[in-house]
């Protein structure tokens, strides 16, 4: 034989040789795993034991892809809830806005017989009022001011402007000053009727009695500035000092017995007789 052919033979050796090598690893690596199965036993029960966990798991796995379907159906059905709810998000913010007013409204007017609401309007026209009045007290009596009581829907104030603006209150003041803001809050008032319909005509019964001459004066001015303004301006009093400011008059002058004449007169010296003299 050639080298070459004991070359071959050589590498087949080798070749065995590891594959020898290999087989007995293998072989000694079942024989561990043998010996470990041995060792453990031999499981309880028999076939039939076998076939009736087997027939257990198989329940047990239905039951669990039954609740894994009811499952995939709850969270489609919360899907389709969801995707709902976010198309009615945006109208329950505006539904919710919507609430919060008519709630803030609710607190601020709302009472089971409409007191509340009556206040409060009513507490909108005095303002109205109380804003007309203190332009005619600028003429009548510049030292006060009226003002709404804080926190009350109806009570008026005075504010003292000699005093610091010291707060009164309006049984505080003199009877002429009270008349006085009487007055101012009657034209007011007339002020505020007369933007809807027109009140041509004003009539002040008494109360100029209780007026100083300066205080007598200065509502007389006024009153001769809104008839100058086109209304009518009567007046009924009994103070003699106010006949020389009183361009036409009506007197009633008693005859006795219970009966009276009624007269008209343009000044205090010369009576002017009504056209058809009228008794009482």
């Amino acid at each position: 034989r050639g080298d070459g052919w004991l070359a071959g033979e050589e590498a087949a050796l080798a070749a065995l040789d590891a594959t020898v090598r290999e087989a007995a690893v293998r072989l000694h690596e079942r024989r561990e795993l043998r010996a470990a199965h041995h060792g453990a036993g031999r499981p309880e029960g028999g076939p039939e034991d076998a076939a009736a966990a087997l027939a257990a798991q198989a329940r047990r796995l239905e039951e669990t892809r039954s609740a894994l379907a009811s499952i995939r159906v709850r969270l489609t059905a919360d899907a389709d809830a969801r995707a709902r709810l976010a198309g009615l998000a945006e109208a329950y913010e505006a539904q919710k806005s919507r609430h919060a007013l008519w709630a803030s409204m609710d607190e601020l007017i709302g009472s089971r017989d409409g007191q509340k609401l009556r206040n409060f309007a009513q507490s909108l026209s005095l303002d109205a009022l109380l804003a007309q009045a203190n332009r005619y007290l600028d003429d009548l009596a510049r030292r006060y001011r009226l003002e709404r009581v804080a926190g009350a829907d109806l009570d008026i104030q005075v504010v003292d402007r000699e005093m610091a603006d010291e707060v009164r209150g309006v049984h505080s003041l003199s009877g002429g000053e009270m008349f006085l803001v009487s007055l101012a809050l009657a034209l007011g008032l007339s002020s505020m009727a007369a933007r809807g319909g027109g009140i041509g005509t004003l009539f002040i019964d008494e109360g100029f009695g209780t007026l100083d001459p300066d205080s007598l004066d200065v509502a007389l001015s006024c009153l001769e500035a809104l008839q100058a303004s086109g209304r009518q301006v009567g007046v009924i009093s009994h103070v003699p000092a106010m006949i020389d400011r009183i361009g036409v008059q009506v007197r009633v002058e008693p005859l006795g017995g219970g009966r009276s004449a009624v007269r008209t007169a343009r000044s205090a010296a010369l009576p002017v007789p009504v056209p058809e003299n009228v008794t009482t």
